[in-house]
């Protein structure tokens, strides 16, 4: 049974690890653009 309690847990873990990469990237892309259109505006002042 530890076993297969095991094997389900590192299934889970991999999810977990691809879906959290998944967050960071947009994270990281929303704040990229945030911070893209705040320097334009400041160039164009």
């Amino acid at each position: 049974m530890r076993d297969r309690v095991r094997g389900r847990f590192e299934g889970w873990a991999t999810k977990l690890n691809s879906g959290s990469r998944a967050a960071l990237r947009w994270i990281v892309g929303i704040a990229g653009f945030l911070v893209l259109r705040d320097a334009i505006t400041q160039l164009a002042m």
